[in-house]
């Protein structure tokens, strides 16, 4: 598991004052080819859950 967080940490802290920029970095990362994946969906840890609805992803970062 670490070695996932030390590959997503440095994208993500270096994207972290422009929400557009860390969005399209976030979906590179996780999503690197819409139809190979078959979703356009970011899964995001909330309270202990992976949670992929939009709004509630959204709503987490906004409140980070």
């Amino acid at each position: 598991m670490s070695a996932k967080k030390n590959y997503f940490k440095p994208s993500v802290e270096h994207n972290m004052s422009d929400s557009k920029s860390l969005w399209k970095s976030l979906k590179s990362l996780v999503l690197p080819n819409k139809a190979s994946q078959g979703s356009s969906y970011i899964g995001l840890n909330i309270n202990g859950e992976v949670c992929f609805d939009k709004i509630k992803v959204a709503d987490q970062f906004n409140s980070f």
